[in-house]
């Protein structure tokens, strides 16, 4: 009879937490002149409660010029002409873990023989991060869409800007001795900006 080997036992658990709540609001008249406006309020459970939610609206407009009297003499070359417009943020969770914000001990850490007997340690949790929330991307766009001669050919290019902000980062003006044994917690300080075109 052979016996089972047990090399390891685990006991633990976790859970995820999120609510959101969207609303949209359209505007269109005779297909010429487009209006969306939009949010979205998102809850995560890796913040602190009073960072828990974010608030990320959006709106885009659309001209269809071609539908304009004036543009006429143009349609037996350009069919159709569209230019749009459009703003909005998206939410990202970033730099923080599953009860982050609670302060207390990691249980079997830093363990040790003592007097000839195993010791289970405990080790801080560190500085809660109680001011950290959602990092922001804001997007920024400007396109046209046109078809030439009935449509045969059609364009169509966006100019886009993204700005990300609130990204997890540690504070610099504050320095900690290396004897307390943890950092200070992510904040959102940081920032980056890119432009892209696309044809």
């Amino acid at each position: 009879m052979r016996l089972a080997e047990v090399n390891d036992l685990g006991d633990d658990w976790s859970y995820e937490a999120r609510a959101g709540y969207i609303g949209r609001l359209n505007y269109n008249y005779k297909g010429k002149y487009l209006v969306e406006l939009l949010g979205r309020y998102d809850g995560s459970y890796l913040y602190y409660k009073d960072r828990r939610w974010g608030f990320f609206p959006g709106a885009s407009v659309a001209w269809r010029v071609s539908d304009e009297n004036f543009f006429e003499p143009l349609k037996s070359v350009v069919t159709d002409f569209k230019i749009r417009a459009s703003a909005g943020q998206t939410g990202l969770e970033n730099g923080v873990n599953m009860h982050g914000y609670l302060a207390g001990y990691n249980w079997s850490q830093g363990d040790a023989i003592l007097d000839g007997n195993y010791v289970t340690g405990v080790q801080p949790r560190g500085v809660p991060i109680r001011n950290l929330s959602w990092v922001k991307n804001t997007t920024y766009n400007i396109g046209l869409d046109a078809g030439l001669f009935g449509n045969k050919l059609t364009l169509t290019a966006d100019a886009f800007q993204i700005i990300r902000t609130g990204f997890p980062g540690k504070r610099y003006d504050v320095l900690l001795p290396d004897e307390i044994g943890y950092v200070l917690p992510n904040e959102n300080l940081g920032k980056m900006d890119t432009m892209v075109l696309k044809v």
